[in-house]
């Protein structure tokens, strides 16, 4: 099998996968297969923070399976992080493309 060849049958599967996120299958066809070409797939550990507040950002998350807690530290409530919302299995978030 060629490296073409299976670099297409990869992004099939992705894809295929890709089509069950919320957002994701009403991109064009062209627009998803860049997407998924450009993807960088991560496994999250348990209670790893993936960004902190006032950090610069550079990526767009899409949740394939878990859940993401989102909190803020606010200083005019006390200096306490504050619960904003969470995200689950086919969520999207982050710095939008």
């Amino acid at each position: 099998m060629t490296k073409e060849n299976k670099l297409d049958r990869n992004v099939e599967k992705i894809e295929k996968y890709f089509m069950k996120l919320k957002g994701f299958k009403n991109l064009n066809p062209k627009l998803r297969q860049l997407v998924i070409l450009r993807s960088h797939f991560r496994k999250i550990a348990k209670n790893e923070i993936i960004y902190t507040q006032g950090q610069e950002g550079h990526n767009y998350y899409y949740m394939l399976r878990g859940s993401v807690t989102l909190l803020a530290n606010r200083q005019d409530f006390g200096n306490f992080e504050l619960f904003l919302r969470s995200y689950y299995d086919g969520d999207c978030f982050g710095e939008q493309p």
